[in-house]
């Protein structure tokens, strides 16, 4: 309950024009970015960073688990102080491809959350939604929580 609270809280959900929050979740989302976009975006959003980025990103990573060797070429690696950072810069342009009219985005990390009128709300979830996957952040519809107010 607490943590619907400090989401909500981050919203306008007090606004009279507000009738409700969505609070979207994403599957397993910093082992899903879509490194090749985060790097593409980094470029635009975040220059002086691309290098370093790319030095850390740019080929897919060996992991070993015991005698299994794994490679890694998606998401982000952790314990890697420039995961938070990485990630955000990946989707930075869902965001704003997100944007929807009379709809306030709160984004913290993988944790998207929207409020406004209902009609836009639905609307806001269906770009991410659609878009998403593209940038490797795919909605995770059971976990997603609509709050809407009382009339």
């Amino acid at each position: 309950k607490q943590w619907y609270q400090r989401r909500v809280r981050g919203t306008k959900f007090e606004a009279d024009e507000c009738e409700g929050v969505i609070l979207l979740d994403a599957e397993n989302a910093f082992n899903n970015l879509n490194r090749d976009m985060a790097l593409h975006n980094s470029q635009f959003y975040c220059p002086d960073l691309t290098t370093f980025l790319t030095n850390i990103y740019g080929k897919p990573r060996q992991l070993y688990a015991g005698e299994h060797i794994l490679s890694s070429a998606e998401g982000t690696t952790q314990v890697d102080p420039a995961a938070m950072d990485f990630y955000s810069i990946g989707i930075l342009r869902l965001i704003e491809l997100a944007e929807t009219p009379e709809i306030v985005q709160v984004w913290y990390a993988d944790d998207g959350n929207a409020a406004g009128g209902l009609t836009g709300l639905l609307t806001w979830y269906n770009k991410v939604a659609s878009f998403g996957p593209h940038f490797g952040y795919f909605v995770n519809p059971s976990k997603c929580v609509l709050i809407v107010k009382p009339q």
